[in-house]
């Protein structure tokens, strides 16, 4: 049997009391993060934040929402920025290829009158295919049309997208003698059909080929 003493009670006591006060003493701190970066701030149980702590906080946030939003406005951006040069970008195309296809297989040009030497330059032409029907390529307005013989004429444009540049169009038929193969030149300009309040809603594409008649009778 074993006896503690008084002075070892008195001890183990006052250790106890001393622990106890220890861990109520300890205090808690609020970590704010941005990345690699780390602020500590202290605080204990009955204290709060102090006001350089609140804004230094508030400060961190703005920052990092300002950035994020920047991002995220520069991104949308381009996105539109993109997707309105597609659009203009494929009529464009589209008009070009048509108007080349239908040239080169032409058997006579009929407007303007051959021969083009010295160059005769418009904004309408008129060729004969090989069925002897006609097709009049028209860019005199706002959009480039096509018609074949009477009928009505198409725009070969999508009108909500695209327009026509003023004045940008022209179609070019040229000889060097009136013995040589005519070759006919095509350039226009489109731009979206649209008020831009913005410039990533503008576009403006210029188009150019040269054509050469393999058919001319």
């Amino acid at each position: 049997m074993f006896f503690k003493s008084k002075s070892n009670i008195s001890t183990m006591k006052k250790f106890q009391f001393s622990n106890i006060k220890s861990q109520m003493s300890n205090k808690t701190s609020f970590i704010l993060g941005v990345g690699n970066w780390k602020l500590e701030i202290p605080h204990g149980e009955e204290s709060g934040f102090t006001l350089i702590e609140v804004l230094v906080s508030i400060s961190i946030i703005v920052v990092v929402g300002v950035i994020v939003a920047s991002i995220v406005i520069t991104t949308l951006r381009g996105s539109t920025k993109a997707s309105v040069l597609s659009d203009v970008k494929q009529n464009g195309d589209y008009a070009l290829s048509e108007m080349s296809r239908v040239i080169r297989g032409a058997t006579s040009i009929t407007n303007p009158i051959l021969p083009c030497n010295p160059s005769v330059t418009t904004n309408s032409m008129t060729v004969t295919q090989l069925d002897n029907s006609q097709v009049t390529f028209d860019c005199s307005g706002t959009t480039i049309t096509e018609k074949q013989n009477a009928g009505q004429a198409v725009s070969l444009l999508d009108s909500s997208s695209s327009k026509l540049v003023p004045t940008s169009c022209m179609i070019v038929c040229r000889q060097q003698t009136s013995a040589d193969v005519p070759t006919v030149q095509i350039q226009f300009s489109l731009m979206q059909s649209t008020t831009a309040n913005f410039s990533e809603q503008t576009a403006t594409v210029p188009f150019q080929t040269t054509i050469s008649l393999r058919n001319l009778q």
